[in-house]
């Protein structure tokens, strides 16, 4: 489990566009003594951008050889398919796979994953986040960084997802804000303190449905047909739609639903069992799903034209 790494930067404008064009590029640039000035920004914030290419899965890294302490990067699949279809990080699917990415990935960032698969309060102050996951590590008898690193960690968590009630004027020009406010998940009431987990219908894209199932259910990435998983197992499983996409039961239905009506025929459906909901989910690898999320974007944006 890794604490911090981030160097207390949420993720910002541009930087995952830069960071992962350098990549691509010229992986050997993103880790010389340069690589601050190569990437345009400041030395902390170039490591911050390292260890958010990593975080988010656009990035791998490979052990050390043998007698040297320099780590390499690689971009992976969907680092590659990003930057040939999305390279400027303008789609709202590629930052809920990135988030998505992101809190099931306890190695890079713990409290994410704890945030989102094991916090149940919809509405809370920084303090009481902040205790409940001290306690779980405890319970847990998982390795505890310093209460520092752990209160600027989940700094960092809040500051990347809250979008401030009522909302602070904006500077058009200012590019520090993280782009997942734009997936509406957390709002930060400024006049009470008081943070809430927003858990209703929000704005995802039907073929992420299909992404995180894949990523969850290992029997819904690989093999011929469709795999049946209720929706009580989508609901109640670690890293399942309903913790990562914070959605309530109804809201993940209605999801359900959407994807059921605008994907291919057979892709998605609702079915029942003695009266249970059952989702029938055609299978295919994580990639698969993004690679047909860009393909339909395409097919939507020619059409248009």
């Amino acid at each position: 489990m890794k604490f911090g790494g981030h160097e207390t930067f949420p993720i910002r404008e541009g930087w995952l566009h830069k960071g992962l064009k350098l990549l691509m590029e010229r992986p050997d640039l993103l880790i010389d003594q340069y690589a601050a000035d190569h990437l345009g920004v400041g030395r902390n914030m170039a490591k911050s951008i390292r260890h958010w290419l990593v975080a988010t899965e656009l990035a791998t890294v490979d052990a050390p050889q043998k007698g040297t302490r320099i780590q390499s990067f690689r971009v992976t699949k969907l680092g590659q398919l990003i930057g040939n279809k999305d390279p400027y990080f303008l789609e709202l699917g590629t930052w809920w796979a990135l988030h998505s990415n992101l809190v099931i990935n306890p190695d890079y960032a713990a409290s994410w994953h704890w945030f989102f698969n094991y916090f149940n309060l919809n509405r809370f102050e920084k303090s009481v986040c902040f205790e409940a996951q001290k306690r779980y590590l405890e319970m847990s008898r998982q390795r505890m960084p310093s209460l520092k690193t752990l209160d600027r960690d989940l700094s960092c968590l809040l500051a990347s997802y809250s979008v401030q009630i009522p909302p602070k004027q904006q500077d058009p020009e200012d590019a520090s804000n993280c782009p997942f406010h734009e997936l509406g998940i957390l709002n930060h009431y400024k006049t009470s303190g008081y943070y809430e987990i927003n858990r209703g219908i929000k704005n995802v894209p039907p073929h992420i449905l299909g992404y995180v199932l894949s990523r969850t259910f290992e029997e819904a990435q690989t093999g011929e047909g469709a795999v049946d998983i209720p929706f009580q197992n989508m609901i109640q499983a670690i890293g399942g739609p309903s913790r990562i996409l914070a959605l309530a039961d109804e809201s993940l239905f209605e999801l359900a639903q959407r994807a059921e009506n605008e994907l291919p025929t057979g892709e998605i459906s609702i079915t029942g069992l003695a009266g249970e909901r059952i989702l029938r989910v055609q299978r295919k690898s994580p990639i698969q799903w993004m690679e047909e999320c860009y393909q339909s974007i395409a097919e939507i944006t020619s059409y248009a034209s």
